[in-house]
């Protein structure tokens, strides 16, 4: 078929594409330069073995998702890193930096809290600006 040499003209992988969660500018714009990165190897890629409006096509869309993911990551909270000197319970470190605490569970998804309830002296974890 057709399609059948196109297919397998792209570089593939048996690696889980994990995606994670978009909360801040930051994340969206390290997500957008991955995706832009992995998008370019598959236009190389088809555009090497003759493919070249599949290579376009492709570009085409890398241009618009890598503006779209912009647009609208800059509608998205910032993100600080807080050092935290002494263990301490989550919400405290999170209401010192944010001056609430009601993200908490966000929080401690985002830094990967073993404990929710204390976050260990010596850590640096993510707090994002809202």
């Amino acid at each position: 078929s057709a399609s059948g040499g196109a297919a397998g003209a792209g570089a593939t992988t048996d690696t889980p594409i994990t995606v994670p969660l978009l909360q801040s500018a930051a994340d969206v714009q390290t997500v957008s330069h991955t995706l832009g990165q992995s998008l370019d190897a598959q236009v190389l890629a088809f555009s090497g073995q003759g493919y070249t409006r599949t290579a376009l096509a492709l570009r085409e869309a890398r241009l618009a998702l890598v503006e779209d993911l912009t647009t609208r990551g800059v509608q998205l909270p910032g993100v600080s890193s807080v050092a935290v000197r002494t263990t301490e319970p989550t919400l405290v470190t999170l209401y010192r930096a944010t001056g609430n605490s009601v993200q908490w569970q966000r929080f401690v998804r985002r830094n990967g809290v073993v404990h929710p309830l204390f976050i260990p002296g010596g850590s640096v974890v993510e707090v994002i600006d809202e």
